[in-house]
């Protein structure tokens, strides 16, 4: 699910406090000998980071998760028919950001999951997303690379060209293909 990899933050949140406390009490001790406007300073300091915490907060959660991820009515209801009519669990390539959603709804296997950062770092995840950006720069007709990593889906608003693949449903301008092989 998009997002899920700003959890792990969150987790590590719960050893700060003790680690917080030890570095006030040692400011404290520091600042004893320094004069009064330099405790201003090093205070307002203080105080102008926790102002500008909920902002960058909120800003970091609509990066996150209110973004253009997410898939527009037509293709909502083209994922609900995928899940209430194919019950096959198999990879789903989308050609916009929307993919990870789209697989959510209808109950299949993003090509892209987006599932953390850590992921981007290996060689086989950089290969997958150089692959689904080549797909879908050739409009969905890379067959070879279709078939390599077993997508059984494409969702497009425009045409998909490979033999195996046959339009299987379609949703205003949303066009379901299926793989027949």
């Amino acid at each position: 699910i998009p997002g899920t990899q700003y959890k792990f933050p969150d987790m590590l949140a719960i050893a700060v406090p003790p680690i917080v406390s030890f570095g006030v009490l040692y400011l404290m001790a520091k600042t004893k000998k320094i004069k009064p406007y330099a405790k201003i300073i090093i205070a307002g300091f203080f105080v102008a980071m926790l102002l500008a915490h909920p902002y960058v907060n909120a800003v970091n959660m609509r990066n996150c998760c209110v973004s253009k991820d997410m898939p527009n009515s037509d293709e909502i209801k083209a994922a609900e028919w995928l899940n209430a009519n194919d019950a096959e669990r198999s990879i789903v390539l989308m050609d916009n950001d929307a993919e990870a959603w789209f697989a959510l709804i209808a109950g299949k296997i993003p090509l892209n999951p987006r599932v953390s950062e850590l992921e981007s770092f290996t060689p086989a995840y950089r290969q997958k997303i150089a692959d689904r950006r080549t797909i879908i720069n050739s409009s969905g007709n890379s067959t070879a690379l279709l078939e390599k990593w077993n997508v059984g889906y494409v969702v497009t608003e425009t045409g998909v060209n490979p033999a195996n693949f046959r339009l299987f449903h379609e949703e205003g301008s949303v066009k379901l293909y299926k793989r027949y092989a």
